[in-house]
């Protein structure tokens, strides 16, 4: 009778560890709902101008849409008068 509650008490540990082992897994695992997941994300763009006087901007961007351009302190270069930005139109552009 004795081997017979202790074999009991066994196996209701090892089905107690086996349901919160199952319970915490689903909850780690769960659904991301995609309509509440916003494409956010950054860059770094280098804007310059006629006279070649190139600025970095940090550019924020969520869902498509620029969220903020800002500049960053100390990111920038004056190039010589005949310099050409070797990028094409599109490259030059900040966009999302």
């Amino acid at each position: 009778m004795r081997k017979l509650k202790i074999i009991l008490k066994i196996l209701t540990i090892i089905l107690v560890f086996i349901l919160i082992f199952f319970s915490l897994k689903s909850s780690v695992k769960g659904q991301t709902n995609q309509t509440n997941v916003k494409n956010y994300y950054t860059y770094t763009k280098a804007v310059c101008n006629e006279s070649n006087f190139c600025q970095d901007y940090y550019v924020v961007c969520e869902n498509q849409k620029i969220k903020n351009i800002s500049p960053i302190t100390g990111a920038f270069i004056q190039h010589s008068k005949n310099w050409k930005d070797p990028r094409d139109e599109e490259s030059k552009k900040i966009s999302c």
